[in-house]
């Protein structure tokens, strides 16, 4: 009799065991997570890290991407203030001719007065969201990796008038048109580099994203490997943990019925004495 009761209690034992594997799978295959603070608490910390990891890129390539955009802004106002320098130029061509009338002048020096009213309306006005992007006032420092430390100063050129030495410029004279001329010139030299230095900038700013990116896919694979579940693995230990939980029932059934058959053989022989 003691025997029986110390079998059935292995056999009870081994149940819950099993019962409590069965619970883990099902855990495993709903939740699509294969540790938990309880199954592996060190490989649940390092996964947590990496979706850390990752959740930070993620952050910080959103940030890239909002620079991107206001470089890309500003790139467009640099090419209207291109447009309007190549028109003063024109002019200022056109007033070089001595030949001009004084009425052919004045509308001449009207435009380019004009042109110069435009170039420094996009030099205020051109802005993303708030930020001023051409008056020499931006100037940001962004984010490009996951740690302090990471990071690239953005900057982009003042391109007013008086930034592009062409304020006090006009074609009234032929003296003043050829003047005018040279100074253009540099000022439509400065747009230009103005323009390298945005392309330049978001081209440094793009590689950084795509590394981010890159280092992302690692990250996700890193933690898939240590926290998701194997589908194909996890339901083959499930139909195995059901097979040994039936086959314990089974055994402590047929222990349980060995049981009661020889205490009714051992205390009716008794009650028959």
């Amino acid at each position: 009799m003691v025997g029986n009761i110390g079998s059935n209690l292995g056999i009870l034992n081994n149940l819950l065991k099993t019962q409590k594997k069965l619970r883990d799978s099902f855990s495993a295959l709903s939740t699509g997570q294969s540790v938990t603070s309880k199954s592996d608490p060190a490989g649940l910390a390092i996964a947590s890290s990496l979706q850390t990891q990752s959740s930070s890129l993620s952050t910080v390539n959103r940030g890239i991407d909002y620079t991107q955009s206001a470089l890309t802004t500003a790139e467009g106002g640099l090419g209207e203030v291109r447009n309007n320098l190549q028109r003063m130029r024109e002019i200022a061509l056109q007033a070089s001719n001595g030949t001009l009338s004084q009425s052919d002048r004045s509308n001449l020096q009207n435009e380019f007065e004009q042109l110069q009213e435009n170039v420094n309306s996009l030099a205020q006005n051109t802005k993303f969201g708030s930020t001023s992007l051409l008056d020499g006032s931006f100037s940001q420092q962004v984010q490009t990796g996951a740690n302090a430390g990471e990071n690239q100063t953005v900057t982009v050129d003042g391109v007013s008038t008086t930034d592009l030495g062409i304020a006090d410029e006009g074609v009234a004279t032929q003296a003043s048109a050829q003047d005018a001329l040279s100074a253009i010139d540099s000022a439509l030299e400065q747009v230009n580099s103005a323009s390298a230095s945005i392309g330049a900038q978001q081209n440094a700013l793009e590689f950084r994203s795509n590394a981010n990116a890159v280092q992302q896919e690692n990250l996700a694979a890193a933690q898939s490997q240590i926290a998701d579940t194997d589908y194909a693995s996890e339901l083959s230990n499930l139909s195995k943990q059901k097979f040994l939980q039936q086959a314990q029932i089974e055994v402590l059934k047929a222990q349980q019925k060995s049981a009661a058959s020889l205490s009714q053989q051992f205390f009716g022989g008794l009650g028959k004495k």
